[in-house]
């Protein structure tokens, strides 16, 4: 099991936690909450694919930023970050979390 910090300035503390299956878990500061699944679809390339639910996050410029978010991202193995964008179709977030 993997926990990555999201906490850059002026950011909301975020906490995510993949199981070695794949399950993403997680929260903030402020108690929105995930929960979805992480996949490797080729070992042979730094791509992964996420798929998780966001919840009690309120809207953004007058767009909800709950429901099905999906996205790509890779890991940074010299910074031991996990990189990602992510999008619900209304709203997209990009993130980049420290172990």
């Amino acid at each position: 099991m993997a926990t990555y910090s999201m906490d850059g300035a002026g950011a909301i503390v975020t906490a995510i936690t993949i199981a070695p299956d794949g399950e993403i878990t997680g929260t903030d500061g402020t108690a929105r909450q995930f929960l979805g699944q992480l996949t490797i679809p080729d070992v042979a390339f730094n791509v992964y694919e996420v798929a998780y639910t966001a919840s009690n996050c309120g809207e953004s410029s007058g767009h909800s930023r709950d429901g099905q978010f999906t996205d790509l991202g890779t890991y940074d193995p010299v910074a031991g970050e996990l990189l990602f964008a992510a999008s619900n179709g209304e709203v997209t977030a990009f993130s980049r979390g420290a172990r």
